[in-house]
């Protein structure tokens, strides 16, 4: 008890007379700053997938689809430069992974057990995996300036047969002068933390010692979509778009006096 009392008395006595400085000493302190930016591109990934009892109906089911996606979207006015192959895959589905219930409700999956099933070459073996199908899938992205219009190219890719969604992202296209802007802020923020912490040590700031640039960022923020939930209802898309955000950092070092 009788050393906290100390303890205390000396902490009062620093603030009341000042901290002793030792030669040389300095303040480091870092600073952030963030500028919001309006979106003026949308970037979207979609695509289809598809399975089949062979390997090549499944791919070509794909392939199918994918025109007939690529046909819509270009109707719906994006221009073919401005879509490109995210992914192509094709994975053997196996007895211990089949899933009756991702199945349900279309009808060439249906055909697809069906043959399975009387597949008269299918023998039974506990021992060893069997190949029931093959998976096919396609990813396309899409890159549009018209971020308005994102939640209606969705539904012409969904009403031509894609039945995936995997991302739905905005972003702004220039963001130098942003960038400048949250530079500034970020000074700004470390010189008033260092008035701050020398005024609270009964300090004072003396030259600055360095000044350098921290780690920077641009953030494309996804959007908020009800695409999948909306395509399976049979209503429009609703894609609502972000804010990006651009930030930087700034490290100061002041000598104290």
């Amino acid at each position: 008890m009788f050393r906290k009392i100390i303890g205390f008395a000396l902490i009062v006595a620093l603030l009341i007379g000042g901290v002793a400085l030792a030669e040389g000493a300095s303040l480091v302190v870092k600073g952030s700053g963030t500028v919001a930016l309006d979106a003026d591109t949308a970037t979207v990934v979609l695509g289809i997938q598809k399975y089949a009892r062979d390997v090549k109906d499944a791919q070509q089911a794909v392939n199918a689809g994918m025109e007939a996606i690529l046909a819509a979207l270009e109707a719906a006015g994006v221009d073919e430069a401005d879509m490109y192959t995210d992914t192509i895959s094709i994975y053997p589905q196996y007895d211990d992974d089949f899933d009756d219930e991702e199945y349900d409700g279309d009808d060439d999956d249906e055909e697809y057990e069906e043959d399975y099933d009387e597949d008269e070459d299918y023998e039974e073996d506990e021992d060893e995996d069997r190949i029931r199908g093959y998976s096919a899938g396609s990813s396309l992205t899409i890159v549009t300036k018209d971020v308005n219009n994102v939640g209606a190219l969705i539904d012409a890719a969904f009403d031509a047969g894609a039945n995936t969604l995997d991302d739905v992202r905005f972003s702004a296209s220039d963001t130098e002068a942003a960038y400048h802007e949250a530079l500034g802020l970020a000074v700004a923020d470390a010189v008033a933390k260092a008035r701050i912490m020398a005024a609270a040590a009964g300090l004072e700031l003396g030259e600055l010692m360095s000044m350098s640039e921290g780690v920077n960022y641009d953030m494309p923020v996804m959007a908020r979509s009800e695409a999948l939930e909306s395509a399976v209802a049979g209503a429009g898309t609703r894609v609502l778009a972000s804010r990006q955000q651009v930030s930087a950092g700034v490290t100061l070092e002041y000598a104290l006096k």
